[in-house]
């Protein structure tokens, strides 16, 4: 078992982003998805950090590309994105949990990126 130089954001939607879902889904999807996502939610391995502040300066500079990640799981047409997304609105959309220590309980086998 080894603790890996690594954090975790654990990002869990909130109603805002359902209303935002919801705008264009034409198969009533969008109820499911939420759910879940509540059960299941999307986690991101980021840079790990030593304090608060470091947590701070770390989810700063990644909340955009989480963000986005978010949004391209249900609508892959950036066209079709919230335009003015800014730190309050992925706030108000999202409920980021992070955990500063990350192990790895499966280190015989390397990490992949797909």
């Amino acid at each position: 078992m080894d603790v890996i130089n690594r954090s975790l954001a654990i990002v869990t939607p909130k109603q805002p982003f359902l209303d935002w879902t919801k705008r264009d889904d034409e198969d009533d999807l969008a109820d499911g998805v939420f759910e879940e996502l509540h059960e299941d939610p999307h986690t991101f391995l980021l840079p790990d950090y030593e304090d608060e502040q470091e947590q701070h300066r770390v989810l700063m500079h990644f909340w955009p590309m989480i963000f986005e990640s978010m949004l391209d799981g249900w609508l892959r047409d950036p066209s079709g994105w919230p335009v003015n997304r800014d730190f309050a609105m992925f706030e108000a959309w999202f409920d980021v949990r992070t955990c500063s220590i990350v192990e790895d309980l499966y280190s015989d086998e390397p990490i992949r990126h797909e």
